[in-house]
């Protein structure tokens, strides 16, 4: 029992001195790479980038490739095609060579894996905002979705998750602008696409992996669903869009303005960055700055490597 007690006494002086003067704790939230292969894809967006830390991102990607080429989603778990589309795009933005032994291998598999077109949606935006997928390939998500009334409408912003919420409200408005930054063809994608991308049809395919009847179905509606936004996207009436893009607008400002980044979720920050932008905001506004900041502090330094968190997590470690 002694030996028990010892223990106990040694976990507790470690963890109290690792408390924070103020009383909390918070530790590293170990995630997958999707974040750091985001933050870098951002950088190039905006302009930003940082060299040295580039390079010591591109380490940390380096490291977590699994022997097949790929970046996975979980520890241990399978390669996916998504996370290593991004963190594939994101080394070669940040200078590696097509030749790199790791560009190689992850091009291979993501080939195999089908190319961009089998990427999740939110792969695709990030695709899309380089030129690199066809904005009319996505989803659409018209801005007038802010202006659904809670009580009567069964889809709302406030029928969905808060960390949803905050990705989506400031996605209406780049999903509305459809802004590009466009690349040197020497930084274009096209070794990613099996088939030519011309001749790569983008639509959803109607018959579900593996089929069924009622797999088939809800494939079909959607598919119908989404047709009919981009009608809807067309030919809305300006008026009503001006007010959705409004709405989504003052939503952010007043959320921007407290401390902790847009939903204390890294997707979030990003997202309100680039909506600011494009709504005249220029890069040393408070708001774009304090985006910034809160980023900037969910970087993990490890030696020659850094990576980004999805978010801090001091109320939870606490």
């Amino acid at each position: 029992m002694r030996d028990l007690h010892d223990a106990i006494a040694r976990a507790q002086t470690h963890l109290l001195g690792l408390q924070a003067p103020d009383g909390h704790w918070v530790g590293q939230l170990e995630a997958n790479t999707t974040i750091t292969s985001e933050f870098l894809l951002l950088c190039h967006l905006l302009d930003h980038v940082n060299h040295d830390r580039e390079v010591r991102a591109v380490r940390y990607l380096k490291r977590r490739q699994l022997p097949d080429g790929g970046w996975n989603l979980f520890e241990a778990g399978p390669t996916n095609l998504s996370a290593t589309i991004k963190a594939y795009f994101a080394m070669k933005l940040a200078g590696v060579p097509l030749s790199d032994p790791a560009m190689a291998a992850a091009r291979e598999q993501i080939r195999e894996m089908g190319g961009p077109a089998k990427a999740d949606v939110f792969t695709k935006i990030q695709l899309a905002l380089f030129g690199e997928y066809d904005w009319n390939g996505v989803p659409s998500m018209p801005a007038e979705i802010m202006l659904l009334p809670a009580p009567f409408f069964l889809f709302n912003i406030y029928e969905i998750s808060y960390w949803s919420r905050t990705v989506v409200v400031p996605l209406l408005i780049l999903m509305d602008r459809k802004p590009v930054k466009w690349l040197p063809p020497h930084l274009s994608l096209d070794e990613l696409w099996p088939q030519p991308r011309e001749r790569t049809s983008l639509r959803f395919p109607r018959v579900p992996e593996p089929f069924t009847w009622r797999g088939l179905f809800w494939k079909s509606f959607f598919i119908a669903v989404d047709d009919g936004l981009k009608i809807w996207e067309r030919f809305s009436p300006r008026p009503l869009r001006k007010r959705a893009i409004d709405a989504a607008r003052v939503w952010l400002e007043e959320r921007l303005a407290v401390p902790g980044g847009l939903g204390g979720i890294y997707p979030a920050m990003a997202n309100s960055i680039l909506a600011l932008r494009l709504l005249g905001y220029p890069d040393d506004h408070p708001l774009v700055m304090g985006q910034l900041k809160e980023i900037e502090a969910l970087v993990v330094e490890n030696g020659d490597e850094l990576h980004y968190q999805p978010c801090p997590s001091p109320v939870w470690d606490t």
